[in-house]
């Protein structure tokens, strides 16, 4: 039976892969990928991950699951094993301004959009796209939808619309930004509603503090489909 851990497990003990860069190019924490490994936390890859290593290790997503692939059958909604583009056709130019914080209070990080901390490859869906960045998610309350260190990548020129995960910039004392990635809920005429998830809880602020609520790309849009 395949198995995703016992590839990476390999790669790692041949000297080509490393978990620490490989848990950077999955845009996780540092560690992820060695507790994969190790721990069998997550029990299974999620898509975007597999999307991002296979290239990395010379393999397809579906090698990267822990099990068989599902089988594509005439009339079935179950799509063929994807092509990913090699990695190295994508350029290092993609800006990451800072980290943003998923909870709501002390500890989150104010963003200084003129000072780039990391550059890294932009996928095919946004090739030619100016305004996307990156931010680093600081602290749980999105999880498991983001992890502690996940890279999110974001497009300010898309509209956000309810069910969106945006990140959203709130302006503080002094001019001062702050930012906070949750999902949309809905906007009213005075006040801006969002979700965290770690706890539940539903979140509001006045529109006269919001600079701008920008949406964080799903795995299809940053690959262009």
């Amino acid at each position: 039976m395949a198995s995703g851990r016992n590839l990476i497990e390999n790669a790692v003990k041949s000297g080509t892969a490393d978990y620490t860069a490989l848990s950077k190019a999955a845009g996780r924490n540092h560690a992820y990928i060695q507790q994969f490994v190790a721990r069998g936390i997550p029990k299974q890859l999620p898509e975007d991950v597999r999307l991002r290593l296979a290239p990395l290790l010379k393999c397809t997503p579906d090698d990267l699951r822990e099990g068989a692939a599902p089988t594509a059958e005439v009339g079935s909604r179950i799509a063929p094993s994807v092509i990913v583009p090699e990695i190295n056709s994508m350029p290092r130019n993609l800006p990451v301004f800072g980290t943003t914080a998923g909870g709501n209070g002390d500890g989150a990080t104010i963003i200084n959009q003129g000072d780039v901390v990391d550059y890294v490859r932009r996928p095919p869906g946004l090739a030619g796209n100016s305004k996307a960045y990156g931010l680093y998610v600081e602290g749980d309350s999105m999880e498991p939808q983001f992890e502690h260190g996940a890279l999110i990548l974001v497009d300010p020129g898309r509209k956000p619309r309810p069910g969106d995960r945006v990140v959203l910039v709130l302006l503080k004392d002094e001019g001062e930004e702050i930012s906070y990635v949750k999902q949309l809920v809905r906007i009213t005429p005075d006040r801006l509603i969002v979700r965290q998830f770690n706890p539940p809880k539903e979140l509001e602020f006045f529109r006269e503090v919001v600079k701008s609520v920008e949406r964080v790309l799903t795995t299809a849009e940053l690959m262009g489909v």
